[in-house]
């Protein structure tokens, strides 16, 4: 059976009505106005079923951005979440997400430099973590491969890792299907790094069509 849009709507809707996020406008305003990329509201919910069930103790996040990812996950968990550490290489949203960090008293560590496995290891060691429970990569989409490689090990048994944006902004097909252009070098990493995701035997992949397609991996 084939869902019509109007149905898809409706559920997501329902979705939308059932979880109710603090501060939600604050984020929607800063992607409406001022461009700051931003998960979507489906999205930010399902993150915080996620967080709600999973009960994570230690998240890693590449790619702050408006703050919206780390909110909803910080909601779905708050009484049981001890610390994340999260990556954003942009000065403006940073200053921005710390501000936002010490007036919700939020246990994140919000690190303004580029995401690698050597500033990984030593924020890491800083906060006395030895693994993660959950880790959200919403960085740049070419990086996704690089991103995986450097965060897999430092994720733990029965470790969720999801990654958002993975249609490329609904384009990822049209991209792999051209020879050059705006975004089709970044289109084509993206759409082999999928491939590989879901044959890669260390985890159990799911690609769900939430927002701009999220992809949600369970570490063996």
């Amino acid at each position: 059976m084939e869902l019509s849009k109007d149905l898809v709507d409706f559920i997501l809707n329902k979705n939308i009505e059932s979880i109710e996020i603090e501060n939600e406008d604050y984020f929607v305003l800063q992607r409406i106005q001022e461009k700051v990329p931003s998960i979507d509201k489906n999205s930010a919910r399902l993150l915080y079923f996620l967080s709600f069930l999973k009960k994570p103790e230690y998240i890693l996040e590449i790619g702050f951005g408006s703050g919206f990812s780390c909110w909803a996950i910080w909601l779905g968990a708050r009484e049981k979440i001890k610390k994340i550490i999260s990556f954003e290489h942009e000065k403006k949203r940073f200053l921005k997400g710390i501000d936002f960090i010490n007036k919700n008293s939020m246990p994140v560590n919000l690190i303004n430099k580029d995401f690698s496995k050597e500033n990984l290891l030593i924020e890491s060691e800083k906060a006395n973590i030895d693994g993660f429970d959950l880790i959200f990569i919403d960085g740049t989409k070419r990086e996704y491969p690089l991103y995986y490689n450097d965060s897999f090990d430092f994720l733990k048994k029965d470790g969720l890792i999801l990654f958002d944006n993975v249609l490329f902004n609904g384009n990822l097909l049209k991209l792999v299907n051209m020879e050059e252009g705006k975004n089709v070098q970044g289109g084509k990493i993206l759409y082999h790094f999928l491939s590989f995701v879901s044959q890669d035997k260390r985890i159990v992949p799911f690609f769900l069509p939430i927002g701009d397609g999220l992809l949600a991996c369970i570490k063996k």
